[in-house]
């Protein structure tokens, strides 16, 4: 559910951020998408304690939405650095 969550908060603040003028809560909506995904994947490899080739396996079969939000969000703050 918390994959989920933070897959909702990333795309709507992707959406908001690129097809209207808002700055800032688009930019906490991405943020908090980040911030849930890397919850959701600490709790996921603290509760099985995988090794890194597994542990990415696992998390794109049961924590997809989770690695997308990271993924965006990291990308997100590349962008952030780069063109600021």
């Amino acid at each position: 559910m918390l994959s989920l969550i933070s897959l909702v908060c990333a795309v709507l603040g992707y959406i908001l951020f690129f097809l209207t003028e808002m700055a800032i809560f688009p930019f906490i909506l991405i943020i908090a998408g980040l911030v849930l995904s890397l919850v959701d994947l600490e709790m996921l490899y603290s509760k099985e304690k995988l090794q890194f080739d597994d542990f990415i396996k696992e998390a794109f079969q049961t924590n997809w939405g989770s690695i997308i939000s990271f993924i965006g969000g990291v990308a997100f703050l590349i962008l952030l650095f780069i063109y600021a």
